[in-house]
């Protein structure tokens, strides 16, 4: 069975957590997470318009629409759509800590050099 990107972004979060973790490890997983960003792009978009035609529904009754509004964000819709976000943060967080942590681990390798 597959993994969600979830699960993947949990994984490669606990494995960065690791504080041994080889710079030829780090660049595949850069790699591996700058190749989902667009999936995680692409499912916001069309979570974000599932919420969207919800909302839009439920605006179209006779109901009030911070009600509507509050309704609408109760729904599974909603909730998918927060979670591709939420997985798009962690996503561009992670590469950031990958980026920060190959740029020292190159700095400690030209340092070792010259000593």
């Amino acid at each position: 069975m597959s993994k969600t990107i979830r699960e993947m972004l949990n994984e490669w979060q606990s494995e960065i957590l690791n504080k041994d973790l080889a710079p030829d490890r780090a660049a595949e997983i850069l790699v591996s997470l700058a190749s989902i960003y667009g999936n995680i792009n692409e499912q916001i978009l069309k979570t974000e318009m599932a919420f969207n035609r919800l909302l839009n529904d439920a605006l179209n009754t006779n109901e009030k629409a911070n009600r509507a509004t509050i309704r609408a964000k109760t729904t599974k819709e909603y909730e998918n759509w927060r979670i591709a976000v939420n997985s798009e943060k962690e996503l561009l967080a992670l590469i950031r800590s990958i980026n920060r942590l190959l740029k020292v681990k190159e700095t400690e390798q030209q340092s070792s050099k010259y000593q």
